[in-house]
């Protein structure tokens, strides 16, 4: 009885995901992933390397897992990469599951600090700022 009340939530909760922001996704090779306190440095990242075809996706919710949106938007990404404020990767895990796409990557920050758009345009690039 458990589960069939819990399969129904499910479906319920189906109608309430809310949709991820996704921007400079057209053409994009390469898309950065990341949720919370990320979107404002990654989305930054994303127009400071413009010519790069690098696009982003935020998820403005973890739970219940866009997966059906998540699958729409990556299904042309070359690479995708996980921008999380934790050691374990839990982002480019959950994707994984829910999705069945694997992350090429993933740009850890766990230090107790926010990212900042050096850090990370030095860890997408290679190069320091």
């Amino acid at each position: 009885m458990v589960e069939k009340r819990l399969y129904r939530k499910m479906e319920l909760l189906q109608d309430d995901i809310k949709e991820p922001l996704a921007c400079n996704m057209e053409g994009a090779e390469t898309v950065l992933v990341g949720f919370g306190s990320t979107c404002g440095v990654v989305r930054e990242a994303t127009q400071v390397l413009k010519g790069r075809n690098i696009g982003c996706i935020h998820l403005s919710q973890v739970w219940p897992f866009p997966a059906q949106a998540m699958k729409r938007l990556l299904k042309s990404a070359k690479k995708i990469l996980t921008i999380e404020n934790n050691a374990g990767a839990q982002l480019a895990g959950l994707l994984r599951r829910q999705t069945g796409i694997a992350v090429h990557g993933s740009i850890l920050k766990f230090d107790g600090r926010p990212f900042d758009l050096d850090y990370l345009l030095d860890k997408l690039t290679g190069e320091a700022h």
